[in-house]
């Protein structure tokens, strides 16, 4: 066996080398999304690991100035570093009406990475390091030097920050450090980090203060301490995390993402290459019957094939393997990338041996089939179910193409035929599924509504005397169709801080909207945010107590809604509802502002037109929050799978339909014998081809449809959106059209063969 196996392998080394290669390009492909969907998961902990490992918690202080010493000194509190946001911006040296994004104060380096230059030094307020964003956005190089412009606190309070010409103190500023900074992923802001000491000189607002505790310090007493601090009820606490939870799921649902893709590609492999190794590794019937006849049992004969597979398989995926290690260097994938501590070339040794092993036994599984099956004896019985659809048809051509479709070659409903069908209904629900998914997200990414902000814009006023003013104006402006005053605070549950709005309707149908239950009517009621709810362990009708810095309240939940975000309240699935008059039990300082709903119809310059007019600046554009904009950046995922699954359906198909046409040589040389001419056999090929893709999508449009909405729900809740999938009709009747459109091409050159080719010819072939 080995001498014929090295014989068989001298004699046929080119198309054993083709084959070889085909597996490795494909292999490479599959191991490539693996190990690169494994690194994409991993990159939050090797970001985490690389920057010194997890931090505790986060101490949030609203305003004024730092109190880091006075936490640093707290017992317990192991290390900490802190920054503060400024009112202050950097402006371009090359177009001085440019600025960046608000920059801080501090030494916040806990949550990110110095990479490129070095550390400012906290003792000149000249230097600075930036995000790679902030480098990207101005073409920045190391030394290069920036004017840092801050507003005065008259202008903070009027209202005019980012609006009127910064008029507080500057400071010429030199770029000495380049840091990776996870902040980034949440928002489009870039992170320009000064040293705290211009806090003598600048405005400050809040800070983020990330601290590490000793060893048997828990969250509840490190809160009890802060309560200790004077006014310290004000600072807000909560987990740390260097990489945040929604980054985190964002990370993690790009690479289920890309493990998708691998799967998907790896299905695609198998069944593709699987045939083509069959029959490049299969013995000719001669050659089977001659050795027979010399003595070789049928095992022999079947260990022969497998080992003329096994050489191409093996050399291929080992190929494939170097392959991958050589491409490594493109993950992590997308925005996950700048987290990635060690880009580059990466062997993961795991991922791709385990890879590599089921590449191969996926592979000899179907030559080892497709060689079961090849020596199978047919069992010849009519099908009862396609015999019966076949003589319902309109036409015999039809009757004829239906008995094709729905039996095997020998008329009987084998294995192959239901196998056909079942795979490809998978398929198509697969397609289907996955356009679902990606049009419901990215309807859900891109219209606010459905994640909070169902208004036009807001509007700030800087008083009570002014938001009475704004109120009336806007009631009488005509093209406004709904008003809402909204508040917003951070308040304590237990050990946790949550962003609680307050509601007052003043116009029209504009109101959050409500996933069960519903709104809050009295202030002693509350609607929460999914996430939060879920956090918290509540139910509709539970009672919770909340602790703000004007007193304490108890509210009984009476829905979940989808929560509005304001400053820096995130909002979508996070905090809770409540009226005014409940938030005023908590805070008598909220945070306010009036949504403004612009009728629909209006002219497209109306919301300008009334921020203009009535606010004396242009509306400002709301912050989207940080699991809207990280879903945004994966949202390509489920076309791209849509478009791949798509492909392996037309592929399978195909090969179904060529196959279908060469084993019934003898029923189509049968019917040209009796009659039947070129173009009646050429319609009876073309209705094989329609029923053999349209019992698919009869069977799994309906399954598609189903669970990709599912899908959607369930991934909308889980970020606390609102969960109503879009039902893509005309999209998925316009693929089903092309599937039909693509069978019938297919179906072109072997209709043409059957119809051109005279009997004798096709008995001959056969």
């Amino acid at each position: 066996m080995l001498f014929r196996l090295r014989r068989s392998l001298e004699r046929r080394w080119l198309s054993t080398a083709v084959v070889a290669g085909l597996i490795a390009v494909v292999s490479g492909l599959v191991l490539t999304l693996a190990a690169g969907a494994q690194r994409t998961a991993r990159a939050p902990d090797a970001f985490t690991a690389a920057v010194g490992g997890e931090i505790d918690a986060t101490v949030t202080e609203p305003f004024g100035q730092p109190r880091t010493d006075e936490v640093a000194a707290l017992p317990g509190v192991r290390s900490l570093d802190a920054i503060t946001f400024m009112f202050a911006s950097v402006r371009d040296p090359q177009h001085e009406s440019a600025f960046s994004n608000v920059a801080f104060a501090g030494s916040r380096l806990s949550t990110s990475r110095l990479v490129a230059g070095r550390v400012a030094d906290p003792a000149n307020l000249r230097e600075f390091v930036a995000d790679r964003g902030f480098v990207r956005q101005h073409q920045s190089r190391l030394g290069d030097h920036y004017k840092l412009v801050s507003w005065t606190q008259d202008q903070v309070e009027g209202g005019r920050f980012g609006v009127d010409n910064p008029a507080g103190p500057s400071v010429d500023g030199v770029l000495v450090g380049i840091i990776d900074s996870p902040e980034t992923l949440e928002s489009d802001y870039t992170t320009v980090i000064f040293s705290g000491a211009l806090f003598d000189e600048v405005l400050g607002g809040e800070t983020l203060i990330n601290v590490r505790l000793d060893s048997g310090t828990t969250l509840t007493k490190l809160r009890s301490e802060l309560d200790g601090l004077p006014d310290g009820s004000a600072l807000n606490l909560d987990a740390g995390s260097v990489i945040s939870p929604p980054i985190r799921n964002a990370v993690d649902g790009l690479a289920r993402g890309i493990w998708l893709l691998a799967v998907v590609a790896a299905v695609a492999g198998v069944v593709a290459l699987g045939q083509l190794l069959s029959r490049h590794a299969r013995l000719a019937e001669t050659e089977r019957q001659a050795l027979k006849a010399l003595g070789f049992t049928s095992s022999e004969l079947a260990a022969e094939t497998m080992s003329r597979a096994m050489v191409p398989a093996v050399a291929g995926i080992a190929l494939g393997t170097v392959v991958a290690v050589l491409a490594s260097g493109v993950f992590p994938a997308g925005f996950a990338r700048s987290i990635e501590p060690n880009p580059g070339l990466r062997a993961d040794f795991a991922v791709l041996a385990a890879g590599a092993v089921l590449l191969l036994v996926g592979l000899m599984v179907w030559v080892g089939l497709a060689l079961l099956v090849a020596h199978r004896r047919p069992a010849g019985r009519p099908w009862f179910a396609g015999e019966r659809i076949a003589r319902g048809a309109p036409s015999p051509t039809a009757a004829t193409g239906i008995r094709f479709a729905l039996s095997g070659s020998e008329g009987g409903a084998g294995t192959s035929t239901i196998g056909r069908f079942g795979g490809l209904a998978l398929l198509v629900a697969g397609v289907v599924g996955a356009i679902t998914f990606a049009v419901s997200l990215d309807r859900l990414v891109s219209d606010h509504a459905r994640f909070g902000s169902n208004f036009t814009f807001l509007a700030s006023p800087n008083s009570e005397a002014g938001a009475a003013d704004m109120l009336t104006a806007f009631q009488e402006d005509a093209d406004v169709d709904g008003l809402m005053v909204i508040s917003g605070a951070q308040v304590r549950a237990g050990e946790k801080t949550i962003g609680l709005i307050g509601v007052e309707h003043v116009k029209g149908e504009l109101a959050p909207r409500v996933l069960s239950g519903r709104l809050p009517s009295g202030p002693d009621e509350i609607s929460m945010g999914r996430v939060t709810a879920r956090q918290l362990h509540l139910k509709l009708g539970d009672n919770l107590t909340l602790e703000g810095s004007a007193g304490r309240g108890s509210y009984r939940v009476v829905g979940l809604a989808v929560v509005p975000g304001l400053a820096a309240i995130s909002g979508v699935g996070e905090g809770g509802v409540a009226t005014a008059d409940g938030l005023a039990r908590l805070e008598a300082e909220p945070d306010r502002a009036i949504a403004v709903l612009v009728r629909s119809g209006a002219p497209a310059n109306t919301g300008e037109r009334l921020a203009t007019s009535i606010l004396g600046q242009p509306a400002g554009v709301e912050d989207t929050p940080p699991a809207i904009v990280n879903f945004r950046r994966v949202r390509g995922i489920p076309g791209v799978l849509a478009i791949v699954l798509a492909a392996l359906v037309v592929l399978t198909m195909v090969h179904a339909l060529i196959v279908s046409i060469q084993r019934r040589r003898r029923e189509l040389a049968v019917l040209r014998a009796l009659g039947a001419d070129g173009r009646w056999i050429e319609r009876a090929v073309h209705w094989q081809a329609s029923v053999l893709i349209a019992a698919p999508l009869i069977l799994g449009v309906p399954i598609g449809l189903l669970a990709g909405a599912s899908v959607f729900r369930a991934f909308a809740n889980r970020i606390g959106a609102l969960p109503d999938p879009v039902v893509p009709i005309a999209l998925v009747a316009a693929v089903m059209a092309g599937f039909l459109a693509v069978a019938n091409l297919a179906a072109l050159l072997p209709a043409r063969r059957a119809r051109l080719l005279p009997a004798a010819q096709l008995l001959r072939d056969e």
